[in-house]
């Protein structure tokens, strides 16, 4: 599937799937109607037009919606929200308070992902003077535990959900039993990539923290799991889903420290990840999967989580595996990391 689509996951809850690199639909938005209307993550600025036809073919337009919910702060879940609110007039941002400024000042954004992806960044999320400031008037602070009542019994309940980042938050549609965990569980692709990634940012990846969230989220009764990379979960249900996302959590880290016991470095450790991974997913080599998959998903993603899990062993504040901001590296870290 080439393009963006929006389909009906259950009464009066829309996915809105968005093309992003290599013209795969990875990226969903997911929109709850009711009396009020409710936009989950307004994720990159190039996905405006298509966000604003598949809300149009709903019948809703901009001005209609009273609350953007920001699952956290990072650029590929909000950096949208900036140039919606300009036709969104009455909404308000919806995001934990713990790094709500940051969506004031693109260039942090942007400079987070350029961190992560490289100029690759800009392809993908725009360039500081392309990506909007929200203002901190059209923002909703929350701390966790919050209700938004959208009438006509649907009702969302924010959860706080730490792991990823500091500032996550969950959300769950008591009427419908949907709940929609963002990055607190596992990067997950019901139709192309059945493989388990824990969704570790490139700062330390507080596992203790992940795993009380996904056990506060176990403690629901779901029937409907929406994932903001890849959409629905079709394959699994939901919770053998969560169950396996928490599981994974400790397979990955053991998979991690036993080859570093080994004597492997960094970049050992990530290719026999991605091998793994694609054992677990059923393939013999990424010349089955489709294009994003071997130039950007496997490129990055795994990466990416490796990262988190070395910051997160070896205790250290975010950004130590980057050359050009190494921080406090002992020698033996970099020993360890392969000179990196």
């Amino acid at each position: 599937m080439s393009m963006g689509y929006t389909q009906e996951v259950t009464k009066g809850i829309y996915m809105i799937a968005i093309p992003q690199i290599y013209e795969h639909p990875n990226t969903a938005h997911y929109l709850i109607l009711s009396d009020k209307v409710a936009l989950i993550e307004a994720a990159f600025v190039y996905s405006l037009p298509y966000l604003e036809k598949a809300l149009s073919e709903v019948g809703v337009r901009p001005e209609d919606i009273d609350y953007i919910i920001a699952t956290h702060y990072h650029i590929d879940h909000t950096g949208a929200i900036g140039a919606l609110l300009e036709k969104a007039k009455k909404a308000r941002v919806v995001i934990h308070l713990q790094n709500h400024k940051l969506l004031t000042d693109p260039v942090r954004l942007v400079r987070g992902s350029t961190m992560a992806f490289g100029l690759a960044a800009f392809k993908l999320y725009g360039k500081p003077g392309e990506i909007k400031p929200v203002p901190i008037d059209r923002m909703m602070k929350i701390r966790g535990g919050e209700e938004l009542d959208l009438g006509k019994g649907k009702v969302l309940k924010l959860i706080y959900t730490p792991g990823h980042d500091t500032d996550h938050v969950s959300i769950y549609e008591r009427s419908t039993k949907t709940l929609f965990p963002s990055e607190a569980v596992s990067v997950y692709n019901s139709r192309e990539l059945r493989a388990y990634l824990p969704p570790a940012s490139g700062g330390p990846y507080d596992i203790p923290r992940a795993k009380e969230s996904i056990k506060e989220l176990m403690r629901l009764d779901v029937n409907t799991i929406c994932l903001p990379h890849f959409g629905v979960v079709e394959d699994v249900q939901p919770r053998e889903f969560l169950q396996k996302s928490l599981e994974y959590i400790d397979y990955w880290l053991d998979f991690i420290l036993g080859m570093l016991k080994q004597g492997y470095n960094f970049y050992n450790i990530l290719n026999a990840m991605n091998q793994k991974l694609l054992e677990m997913a059923g393939y013999r080599s990424l010349d089955q999967l489709h294009e994003y998959f071997k130039k950007f998903w496997f490129m990055y993603l795994p990466k990416i989580t490796l990262m988190g899990y070395f910051n997160y062993i070896f205790q250290y504040p975010g950004g130590l595996l980057y050359s050009y901001n190494p921080g406090p590296v002992s020698s033996a870290l970099k020993s360890e990391m392969g000179g990196v």
